[in-house]
């Protein structure tokens, strides 16, 4: 079962009832933690109108909590977010003492909300530039090709220079001015610092472009709660991926299909290479070298989540078509289930393990693999469409 929720400003998207509840359930936590939430001081009310035969004690009690509303009352209109913004920023994360994380967890999940909401309604301005992630084979072609229907993106997979440039469809600024602005290719994404200048420049140009990683892509430097860039990303199941065409090292001629009795050993040798160790984390670690096989760490994926939770969309490729008119229905685009090319990324009827076709490499591919998988659970629970298992 699946209901709507709000994403911005006469935008919506779908989650499940019982994502729901766990969404119900982390803000009934964050309201116990917060003692100056509007319904816990409520509360309190309600309570000291029960016990008012011991009034003396309550106020005595009271007053320092009185006095520190009061203080709150006056300074936060001279200091809006103060709290949140220095969290968001990913160079501040432990600046807050430790005895004000649980009062600004609420402060930070409403920031991260009206940042994104802003972003959205500045796309339908357009003002604001959509920059997708596309980690191979997570159907950064078929986005691409969507996405240009509705405006100018870069001829070449949106995120280079193609063959017919200077043209409605695919523009292309020129090498001088592509040199004078000092920022680089479209295709990488930008440092915090020089993320308003990047998408101010490429805006002028195009409406949506994508940046490809096949390892680490060094993207916790780039300002994602910038209000004029919308960004998104398409997860995939790791086992899915691992055997899905295109793989990495050189392994693509040697396996195209899935395993069988005379590809067990190719398999196996791809299975321990470092190309495909936990592939989807590598590119959004903190750390270049953190994805250790199943040693890798919890840090390691702690910095993926913490990525993934600043992109404003993260889509499930599992139901991409969905998932795609979804995002139409945020953005204000037409977006169809028949005119998505999710035909490309079919789903197949074999389970994995019978896709495998041999129990044992199955189960070291998902030990090797575990970060990877917890992280692509992680994310599928936070995507603008929760798929049906």
């Amino acid at each position: 079962m699946k209901r709507t929720i709000e994403l911005g400003h006469g935008s919506s998207a779908y989650k499940t009832t019982s994502e729901a509840e766990e969404d119900e359930e982390e803000q009934q936590t964050l309201l116990s933690s917060n003692p100056f939430h509007p319904k816990r001081l409520h509360l309190g009310h309600k309570l000291l109108g029960q016990n008012q035969r011991s009034w003396p004690c309550g106020i005595f009690y009271l007053l320092p909590a009185l006095a520190v509303v009061g203080i709150v009352a006056i300074v936060s209109p001279f200091f809006p977010l103060s709290i949140s913004t220095s969290k968001i920023h990913p160079d501040n994360s432990s600046s807050s003492p430790p005895n004000e994380i649980t009062d600004v967890a609420y402060v930070e999940v409403e920031a991260k909300k009206d940042v994104k909401h802003r972003q959205i309604t500045n796309y339908m301005k357009g003002s604001a530039i959509i920059h997708s992630i596309h980690i191979t084979h997570h159907a950064g072609t078929s986005l691409c090709s969507q996405m240009s229907k509705f405006g100018p993106t870069p001829g070449f997979a949106c995120m280079g220079k193609g063959k017919n440039n200077a043209t409605v469809e695919h523009p292309w600024p020129s090498e001088e001015a592509i040199q004078s602005s000092h920022l680089g290719s479209v295709g990488k994404t930008p440092s915090y610092n020089e993320t308003g200048a990047w998408v101010k420049f490429w805006r002028s140009y195009f409406h949506f472009t994508s940046s490809e990683y096949t390892g680490f892509g060094d993207l916790h430097r780039t300002n994602w709660e910038y209000e004029n860039l919308v960004s998104m990303i398409v997860m995939r199941d790791p086992l899915e991926r691992f055997l899905a065409g295109g793989k990495c090292g050189g392994f693509q001629t040697r396996i195209g299909n899935d395993p069988t009795e005379d590809t067990q050993d190719t398999y196996w040798e791809y299975a321990n290479s470092d190309c495909a160790d936990n592939y989807a984390l590598r590119v959004l670690a903190n750390e270049s070298l953190c994805v250790q096989g199943e040693d890798t760490s919890v840090a390691c994926l702690e910095s993926a989540k913490k990525l993934l939770s600043r992109f404003t969309f993260i889509l499930d490729q599992t139901c991409l078509s969905d998932s795609m008119v979804a995002l139409g229905y945020a953005l204000n685009l037409t977006i169809t289930t028949s005119s998505f090319e999710g035909r490309l990324h079919k789903q197949h009827t074999p389970s994995l393990r019978d896709r495998f076709g041999n129990d044992t490499l199955y189960e070291h591919v998902k030990r090797r693999f575990r970060r990877d998988i917890e992280l692509y659970e992680w994310s599928k629970k936070r995507s603008i469409v929760v798929c049906d298992n």
